[in-house]
């Protein structure tokens, strides 16, 4: 059986280890976006004391995931910097992000359940792609080999 959070003894921070074996220690307000964790809370009632494992999340990843979190709670206090897409943006800039870290933050969102981060990930991925000219032009920015053949181009 299962209690409300608000029920729990809950922690004023829990404890998320990597998969390289980083352990961060997060205030719950910013874990409570997660609704993986956000759930694993509800269920599980989990005491202070224990990590949470994050199998598929890299450090430099939980970095950004966790910066994210900060960035977006603390965006609502503040009507000008309100813009989830201005704070991605520059996010991104500060941390001097590359393509591959931006495809590692969309899929930790995803295993997260950070839905926040997804929304303003997927928008700037698709920014990128309508900003490309071909199909070409979208694999060479993101590294995608092509894998169609001369006769699969011929074909109707």
């Amino acid at each position: 059986m299962s209690l409300p959070l608000k029920q729990c003894e809950s922690p004023n921070f829990v404890r998320l280890q990597t998969s390289d074996g980083v352990v961060y220690t997060v205030e719950l307000r910013l874990v409570l976006q997660m609704g993986t964790i956000r759930d694993m809370l509800k269920v599980e009632c989990c005491p202070s004391s224990d990590t949470i494992p994050l199998a598929n999340i890299e450090s430099g990843t939980m970095e950004l995931v966790i910066k994210w979190c900060e960035l977006f709670n603390n965006a609502g206090e503040d009507q000008e910097k309100n813009d989830p897409s201005l704070i991605f943006r520059e996010m991104l800039w500060d941390n001097e992000a590359s393509d591959e870290d931006i495809f590692r933050l969309l899929m930790a969102a995803n295993y997260l359940n950070l839905e926040s981060l997804i929304d303003v990930a997927t928008h700037y991925i698709a920014s990128i792609i309508n900003g490309c000219q071909s199909a070409k032009e979208i694999r060479i920015r993101f590294g995608i080999k092509n894998d169609f053949s001369i006769n699969d181009y011929f074909e109707d």
